[in-house]
């Protein structure tokens, strides 16, 4: 999904006005949209970590926003799901995940998920699932 298909000027306006509020404290925040399916965005810096880490999934970086311009990128839920595992078991980073108010026409997001390496119960359905597929799993039978 293209961002710039799926918001209008006015909620591509409202996003960038509202990720400018966000603190920047190293935290890579992912944000959830909705429309014909489920897809997720990430915007600013973090735009440009995915870029780099994951060009294996064709990030495509677009600039949102008419006045003050914001990089953004979308990926699937696939993609999402091998990215926070990356960042909370691999590179040690804090995440969040953001999804817009139920009210679709209101600008307003909340944190709907938040972890860091020391505390992933959050994306435990994510991670564990993934993490557990490509451990290796030693197990000790005694008689």
């Amino acid at each position: 999904p293209r961002l710039t298909q799926a918001l209008d000027d006015k909620a591509q306006a409202a996003f960038v006005h509202f990720f400018t509020t966000l603190p920047t404290d190293g935290t890579v925040r992912i944000f959830q949209r909705t429309g014909t399916r489920t897809y997720y965005s990430s915007h600013g810096a973090d735009v440009e970590l995915f870029s780099n880490w994951y060009l294996r999934f064709g990030v495509e970086v677009v600039n949102i926003g008419a006045l003050q311009k914001l990089p953004s990128a979308a990926f699937s839920q696939a993609n999402y799901e091998e990215m926070v595992t990356d960042l909370l078991v691999h590179r040690n980073r804090r995440v969040e995940v953001w999804a817009q108010d139920s009210d679709k026409k209101a600008a307003g997001w909340r944190c709907v998920k938040r972890g860091s390496p020391g505390n992933m119960q959050e994306f435990e359905g994510v991670v564990v699932t993934d993490g557990l597929r490509d451990a290796p799993v030693v197990v000790a039978v005694t008689c």
